[in-house]
């Protein structure tokens, strides 16, 4: 995937955090898959970051808006009680979770 200067005239040289706080609940394998849909996308410009959050969960179209309660919010698989959320200590352990997986991601890939 390069965009070159079409990524660097919308987005800058380097991510101000915007992309890594809105990504970091997303698992390396669920990165993997946006990256792979937006290479094969055939698209000239690189997606906003709710298109390319969309890509990586699988979905296609609906940048705005959620229809679901995220993942990070719900304890455990959604089918096991998708009404229960998470409480404020569960969501912060969850938080430093994704964090040590995004960290762990950054540091293979060598960014």
């Amino acid at each position: 995937m390069a965009f070159g200067h079409r990524w660097t005239s919308q987005y800058g040289e380097a991510d101000d955090g915007t992309w890594l706080h809105r990504l970091r609940d997303l698992t390396p394998q669920q990165v993997a898959a946006g990256i792979e849909a937006t290479e094969t996308s055939g698209e000239d410009w690189p997606p906003t970051l709710p298109a390319f959050r969309a890509r990586c969960l699988g979905r296609r179209g609906a940048e705005f808006g959620l229809d679901y309660t995220p993942e990070v919010y719900r304890k455990g698989p959604p089918e096991s009680d998708p009404a229960r959320l998470l409480s404020s200590d569960e969501r912060k352990e969850q938080r430093e979770e994704n964090l040590r997986r995004w960290r762990e991601l950054r540091q293979k890939v060598g960014i």
